[in-house]
This record gives structure tokens, sequence and C-alpha cells, in this order.
């Protein structure tokens, strides 16, 4: 009974909760925002008073255009949100009373109209149902008719029962749809009144009412959650350096804040709110995939075999591009299939202004070392970076990092996807005291002997760095050998010719030095070897 009493409870509070004479409820202050890729989750609150075992929560002045689907309330303690009722107002009230009473009255045929059509829905329900009984009572008649003491006057009389009240049901409906047209007539003659009166169109809202069982409580506190559009973030990091005892290279300390840059347009700011980050990306009413006939087919053109150089796409030197280049889109927040949450640490305000608003989530200090670096295939300058693993017990998102080197100001870089404790690097911008050159020495194609059937490519490329520095400095230098895929086709290092001290990776084709350059001094490192292949393939590349 208890129960039946509070959905007929809740039932006259939303139905009754929008009559004209209700004023428009104020905004409820925001307490949550979640933010995704593309939108955000909202969260408003407001204590309510309860008055015999009910209450009733207004929450006024939302966005007219947030999803009304998501549209979802609680209530704390013992207490129990039982629906949640919504509907677009007016923000300022009208000057005319014309316009005013115009407005009650349509409202009013809506109210009508719904509470007919409910009407209506259940009295198709019933005749359904109905109809079953009656189909059955009809078969179990003509089974009992068979039987010699079979009372004809019973069974008649309940099937003229079920045929009364299925024509009773029927007559209800057609006199429900004639109240609806009526109500619909009116409702269009006053509604071509208020275009005529109503001089220009106010601003609207949405408001949402909650009907609350308050269990035990006496003023229980009801929130209110919906998602709205127009919001993303991205993640954005300092990066502090600082090597120990004042020196250049080497050992030191860094610094790295984590910062989110929060911007949105969704119509209502956000006020002293604490703000959630969140990478998932929530697809409200989407539909899982079919796939599609997958078609494996070929053709021949000719017998002929080509020999292709190509380089394969590899991460370059962080600081290789543009000082300032773009960092990933805000809706791509790569979190490798793992869901990231971020919390901003203080409470904050966003307007819906469009503006990025940068905010620091955590600071972290961690050990660190920096280097010189070169790739002279990819750049024609030397680097100084700085080395450390992930400090945060969070992966770090894709982003642009703005780095500082012993206080100073370097530059931004973009930092790729990195998991707790993966090893970070960084460029810490140029390094101006060293002068970098990489020279094709030679690229020549040798034709197969007299009595051989092999061609063979010979390269050398050298390297050479001048430095300016009052201190000797070790360089990393980084180059590359192709890598075969062919059995046909063989990469030879000439390690007698290469400059020693060099350290291969053959499975990836990486051949690193580290020459230490002296003051005012140049350092060379040079690199030689020969591709083989058939006399009948041609080069392409």
């Amino acid at each position: 009974m208890r129960m039946n009493e509070m959905k007929l409870s809740a039932l006259a509070l939303l139905l009754g909760l929008f009559t004209p004479s209700l004023a428009s409820a104020a905004a409820a202050p925001v307490e949550r925002v979640v933010v995704f890729a593309d939108r955000a989750m909202v969260v408003r609150k407001q204590t309510v008073t309860c008055k015999g075992g009910n209450a009733v929560a207004k929450f006024g002045e939302l966005v007219p255009h947030l999803d009304a689907r998501t549209l979802r309330a609680t209530a704390s303690g013992s207490a129990k949100a039982l629906g949640v009722a919504h509907r677009i107002t007016a923000l300022e009230a009208d000057a005319d009373e014309r316009v005013a009473k115009l407005k009650a009255e349509i409202q009013a045929i809506d109210d009508a109209v719904q509470v007919h059509q409910q009407e209506i829905s259940r009295l198709q329900s019933r005749a359904t149902t109905n109809l079953q009984y009656a189909n059955y009572f009809r078969v179990v008649f003509a089974e009992a008719l068979r039987g010699t003491a079979a009372d004809t006057r019973t069974w008649a009389s309940v099937l003229d029962g079920f045929k009364q009240e299925e024509l009773d049901g029927a007559m209800r409906r057609v006199e429900l749809g004639r109240k609806i047209r009526e109500q619909q007539r009116q409702r269009d003659l006053l509604q071509r009144r208020l275009n005529h009166f109503q001089a220009r169109q106010a601003p609207e809202a949405l408001e949402a009412t909650v009907a609350v069982d308050c269990g035990k409580e006496a003023k229980p506190v009801v929130r209110l959650a919906y998602v709205v559009g127009g919001a993303s973030w991205r993640p954005e990091y300092d990066l502090r350096f600082t090597a120990a005892g004042g020196k250049t290279l080497g050992k030191g300390q860094a610094e790295l804040t984590v910062g989110a840059v929060v911007t949105q347009s969704s119509g209502e700011d956000w006020e002293d709110a604490q703000v959630v980050l969140s990478t998932a990306k929530p697809r409200l009413g989407a539909r899982a995939p079919m796939p599609a006939i997958l078609w494996v087919d070929g053709y021949e053109v000719g017998k002929e075999r080509v020999l292709v150089q190509a380089t394969e796409k590899r991460d370059q030197l962080q600081a290789g591009g543009p000082a300032g280049s773009a960092g990933p889109a805000s809706a791509e927040l790569a979190d490798k299939g793992q869901s990231v949450i971020l919390t901003i640490p203080r409470k904050v305000t966003v307007r819906a202004d469009g503006s990025p608003y940068w905010f620091p989530v955590d600071r972290i200090e961690a050990a660190a070392s920096s280097a010189l670096k070169a790739v002279p295939k990819l750049s024609p300058f030397v680097y100084q970076v700085a080395r450390l693993k992930n400090p945060a017990s969070y992966p770090l998102l894709a982003g642009t990092v703005h780095t500082y080197r012993g206080g100073s100001y370097v530059g931004d870089t973009d930092l790729e996807y990195r998991g707790a404790g993966e090893p970070i690097e960084v460029s810490l911008g140029l390094d101006e005291r060293l002068r970098l050159e990489r020279i094709d020495v030679r690229e020549r194609d040798k034709s197969p002997g007299f009595l051989g059937s092999t061609r063979k490519l010979e390269r050398i490329y050298r390297v050479e760095i001048e430095s300016q520095a009052k201190e000797a400095l070790p360089v990393e230098i980084h180059e590359r050998i192709p890598v075969s895929k062919e059995e046909a086709i063989q990469v030879i290092l000439d390690a007698k010719k290469t400059t020693a001290g060099y350290e291969l990776d053959e499975h990836r084709g990486f051949i690193n030095w580290t020459p230490t350059v002296k003051p005012g001094k140049k350092a060379s490192v040079e690199l030689h070897y020969e591709i083989k292949l058939p006399e009948d393939w041609k080069v392409s590349g």
C-alpha cells in the first residue's frame, strides 16, 4: 500500500507541478562537472524541505538545448527521487497581461490533452487484454457445449459482458478523440491570438522538477545531472629542468606540471564547481557496427621485380618541428583504450564564453638527466633533451609541453602518450654552441662484373660537428641503415670503413655514436654500407 501511495503522490506532483500559476524556479548551483572530449555532464544540487513525507525540487534556468534524455535525479540519505519532469519556460515575465493569460490557457489545454491521451492509451491496453480473455472464454465455451450439462445462459452472459466492455471502451475512446480535436482547435485559435499580441520572443530556459519521497529525511539534498554539448578539454604540460651543480648537461631535477585547458560554450557558466576531466567517449544512442564482406583479389602486372627504397614512418625528434605546433585535437584524446580521469584539485569557474581556461591538475618532481642529441637525416641542428620516467601514477596523454631550461622558457614541443613509469624524452631546444653538417660522400651504383650477376649500391655519409663551447661536449649522433625484407637483397655494413665506437640495432636499422667534441674543434663520423641485389632488379625511389 505504501508503494502505491508513493506512486500516486509522485504522479500528482509531476502532473501538478507545471500549472500556469507556478513561478519559474531559480537556478541551483553547479556542484560538479565531468568534461569529456566533446560534451560535459553537469550536476546541480539543492536542499528541499519535506512536508507530509514528500517534497519538490525545482531546477530552473537550465539551458534549453541540453539533452533531456539524460536528466537524472538522486536524493541523499533515505530519500528517493521518484521522477523528473521538464518544460520550457520564459526567463522574463510577460509585460502584457493578455499574453500571460493566453499562455496560461494554452498550457491548461496542453495539460488536459495529455491527460486524455494517457486515458486513451490505458483504454487501448485494456481493450487488448479484454479481447485476449474473450477469445479464451470462447474456446472454453466451445468445449463446454460438447457436454450435456453446459450452462449456456451463464456462458452467454459472460461473453456479452466482454462485448459490452469492448463497446463501452470504443465509445469512450471516440469521445476522448472528439474532445482532443476540439481542444486542439481551441489551442490553435489561442496560439494565433498569442502570435498577434506577442511582440517579441522572451528568452527561454528549461525547468526540471523532481518529485521526492523523503523517507526519514527532513531536508534531503537533491542532485540533478544532465549532459550538454559545446564543452571539451585537452591536456597541456609544463616541464622545468635544472641540471645539478650549475652545469648544462648531466643529472638534474625535473618538475612536471600536469595541466588541462577547458573550453565550453554550453550556454551556462560553471561557478565554483568541482571539475573532473575524462577521456571516455560517450555516444548516446550509438548502434553497434556490423561487419561488411572483405574480399581478397589480385591481378598480374608482369614478371619484372622492382626494388623500392622507402622510409618507414618513425617518430621524429620531438622538437624537430616548428615551435608552437598544434597538439592533438580535443575530440581525439588518445587513452590507449584505458579511460583516464583527472580531477582538478580545487573548485574552479569556467565561463560559457568559448575562451580557453588553463588549470593545474598535478605537480610532480622527479630525477632526470639531459644530453645532446642529433638526428642529421631529419634536422641540421643539435638538440638538448631531458630524459626521465613518467613520475605520475597515471598515464600522460598526448599534448603540448611548454619546456623551461635553467628557469628560462625554451619553447613548445609535443608529448606522446606515456604510461606510468614509461621513459619520456622531451626536447629542451637547440644548443647553438654546436654546428652540424651531413654530407653525402657517395651514392654510387656498381654494375655487376663480367662473371657476376649482382649489383651493388654503395652509400657513404659523413656527419661533422663543430663546437664553440668552452668545455668538451658529448653528442649522441643517430643514423640509420636500410633493413632488408627480401631474401634476395642484402645490406652489408662496412665495419672497417665505418667510424668505430658505434652501437648497432640490426633489427631496426639504427646506428649510434657518441663522440666528444672538444672546444673550438670538429668531430666527425662516417657511415659506409652496401646494398646487394640481383641484376634484373630495378631501383626506384
